[in-house]
């Protein structure tokens, strides 16, 4: 009797085990779904500084800290088909003309930089939920001191009207599906203000960089 139900019991355990498998193999998504099933798109906040270039030539990026302009903001990412996509981007630096006599006449010593971008860079899955994704980026915006600046756009005679244009690159990594970080070192030149003295002063030298690390949460 027991050799019997031994024998019973060892033909169901093979008879079950196709059916097991074939559930396993259903459950698990293939590659082009967790692709498919992945938020691409992202909103991070960020936190960094401000250095080098024709401003701040004489704090580079192993000097001192505490002497850079803090960078503050957030960028918007919206991924379009394959490797490109596109950013909002908008900064905000306090007390960035500390000690610099670029600043408009009549302005505060903030900077605020809204600018869009075009954004190129590959997804690298790992597993399920982790990935990390390189990209680079180039566009451009506009570049005020106070937020009501931002509404004189079009007054082209104004001598705080100023362009800007950005180049960056850096790296997305998601740990887990919908949260990750990101590393970001970006290039900003002001271009095509008015270059009297009451304006932004001369533009040749208008450069510097931007330093930071973010918080992505994609959806």
């Amino acid at each position: 009797m027991p050799s019997r139900n031994l024998l019973i019991a060892a033909v169901l355990a093979l008879a079950l085990v196709p059916v097991m498998a074939a559930a396993q193999q259903t459950s698990r998504p293939t590659s082009q779904q967790i692709k498919e099933d992945t938020p691409q798109d992202a909103l991070v906040p960020f936190i960094g500084f401000n250095t080098g270039g024709g401003l701040f030539g004489d704090l580079n990026v192993t000097g001192d800290l505490s002497a850079k302009p803090r960078a503050y903001g957030a960028s918007l990412l919206f991924w379009g088909p394959g490797v490109l996509a596109g950013e909002a981007d908008f900064g905000y630096s306090p007390k960035f003309f500390n000690g610099l006599d670029a600043a408009p006449l009549g302005s505060t010593s903030n900077l605020l930089t809204a600018t869009l971008n075009f954004v190129v860079g590959p997804t690298f899955f790992i597993g399920q939920n982790m990935r990390v994704r390189p990209y680079g980026l180039i566009g451009g915006g506009l570049m005020r001191s106070t937020m009501s600046e931002f509404g004189q756009f079009l007054s082209f005679k104004d001598p705080r009207n100023l362009g800007v244009v950005d180049i960056a690159g850096g790296v997305y990594f998601y740990p887990i599906r919908r949260l990750g970080v990101r590393g970001d070192f970006r290039y900003f030149k002001g271009v095509g203000a008015n270059e009297s003295a009451d304006g932004w002063g001369a533009i040749k030298g208008w450069d510097y960089y931007r330093i930071s690390i973010g918080a992505a949460i994609a959806f």
